[in-house]
């Protein structure tokens, strides 16, 4: 059936914030997570959401990410993708009645329940409270990418926005070239604060 890729999922996600079905940093970081983990499959790979094997998924995810995406972060992503087919699949069964997952529950009268959100929590499973925790609010700052430059050295950046540009990683990857140091300035440091030793008083 047609209308259930990607693209469309992705759509839905943005129609959902922008309506106000769900806030739009929710919808945000649901979009930022589909579009991170599909960003290893082809195109015909995502034709149907609906039918992905999502175990099979994250761990082709992990073998291809995982020195670059912290396992809470791994954690996050799983969490946020089933949940956006989750909300993706109720909707387009019943648009009208739909709400997404996770939402303020009723009871019979139509009223909010008035149990605390503390209440609610101390019944929740401990792993579902971790992940909840998790989903909360990560943001670019957030996702630290590690990189192993050496055997003994892992190098860490974060900050980088989830929709970042081809041209404006080139202007990063440019700026860090300038951070490389000569075999000169590395046998003889004091070179590089312009301070010889003869200089010394």
């Amino acid at each position: 059936m047609p209308g259930q890729g990607k693209t469309e999922l992705l759509e839905f996600l943005d129609f959902a914030g922008n309506k106000g079905l769900m806030t739009k940093a929710s919808a945000q970081s649901l979009r930022s997570a589909c579009t991170a983990v599909f960003s290893i499959l082809d195109d015909a790979e995502t034709d149907n959401v609906f039918t992905l094997d999502l175990d099979a998924l994250f761990h082709r995810y992990e073998n291809i990410k995982g020195m670059e995406v912290s396992p809470n972060t791994m954690r996050a992503y799983r969490q946020r993708v089933k949940q956006a087919i989750s909300d993706f699949e109720r909707y387009k069964d019943n648009p009208s009645q739909w709400k997404p997952a996770g939402g303020p529950r009723s009871n019979s009268s139509g009223k909010r329940s008035s149990r605390s959100p503390t209440a609610n929590s101390r019944e929740m499973d401990p792993q579902a409270r971790t992940d909840s925790s998790v989903l909360g609010a990560l943001s670019a700052d957030e996702i630290t990418h590690q990189f192993p430059l050496r055997r003994d050295t892992i190098v860490r950046i974060s900050g980088i926005p989830f929709d970042v540009t081809r041209s404006e990683m080139a202007r990063m990857t440019a700026y860090l070239s300038n951070l490389v140091a000569e075999a000169d300035e590395i046998e003889h440091p004091q070179l590089m604060s312009g301070t010889a030793d003869n200089d010394i008083a």
